[in-house]
């Protein structure tokens, strides 16, 4: 069944976005140029190397980026969840896209085409800067990741992994942050740039010094303190 897309006016997640700052007006002039479609499981939004259509914002559901290295290894890059705006950096650099984006859950998708988005931005200048903030963040992670794929061990990537991913989707219970994705090693794996055999031994060992819980497909972090001192 068809769901109801939220306006944006009242979506509590445009808090967290680029478009956080607009007025009344903003968001209507926002909505007027947005396409909402509902997705199902496994559907590719975009492909990596297809030149950038437009932008999309995650009003549900989970998509995720990846990519594959010329010898044909898996690298995926994250699971942008609702509240995430996807496409943005191709849409401005008029460079294809880096990634291929796929649903891993039903989804709802809001479209906005790419002149409609360039025209919006150039009458927005809050929506300017919050972009530009948001770029600069999503560059100091891509740093980080080159520095943790260069110089840490697989207990330091796996932890430094952990750590965003509790940030991204982690929910604090008493017992810890519970990461709770639907991934199976594999990707987890190719997330955090290792095989699957030296992801295992590093997760063996963080659950032997008693900083992580693993069950079916979930995690939980049961101390975040050990396991940023582990990469400090």
């Amino acid at each position: 069944m068809r769901r109801r897309f939220k306006s944006c006016g009242t979506c509590s997640l445009r808090a967290g976005t680029i478009f956080s700052g607009l007025d009344s007006r903003g968001v209507i002039d926002l909505e007027s140029k947005m396409q909402r479609f509902d997705y199902p499981k496994g559907a590719v939004i975009f492909l990596k190397g297809e030149k950038p259509r437009g932008i999309y914002c995650i009003c549900s559901g989970r998509v995720k980026l990846s990519t594959h290295s010329p010898d044909g290894r898996g690298l995926i890059a994250g699971y942008p969840s609702a509240g995430s705006v996807i496409g943005v950096r191709a849409v401005l650099s008029g460079k294809p896209h880096d990634f291929t984006a796929r649903t891993v859950e039903e989804s709802q998708l809001s479209f906005i085409d790419k002149e409609d988005f360039l025209a919006f931005l150039r009458g927005e200048g809050g929506v300017c800067l919050k972009l530009a903030e948001s770029l600069s963040e999503e560059l100091s992670r891509t740093y980080a990741d080159l520095k943790n794929a260069a110089l840490a061990g697989p207990e330091e990537r796996l932890a430094s992994l952990l750590l965003r991913l509790c940030d991204e989707v982690g929910k604090l219970t008493p017992d810890g942050t519970v990461i709770s994705m639907g991934v199976c090693q594999e990707e987890m794996a190719e997330m955090a740039g290792m095989s699957r055999r030296t992801l295992t031994r590093a997760i063996d060992k963080l659950r032997r010094m008693e900083l992580i819980k693993c069950g079916r497909r979930v995690t939980i972090v049961k101390d975040r303190t050990a396991l940023q001192n582990l990469i400090s």
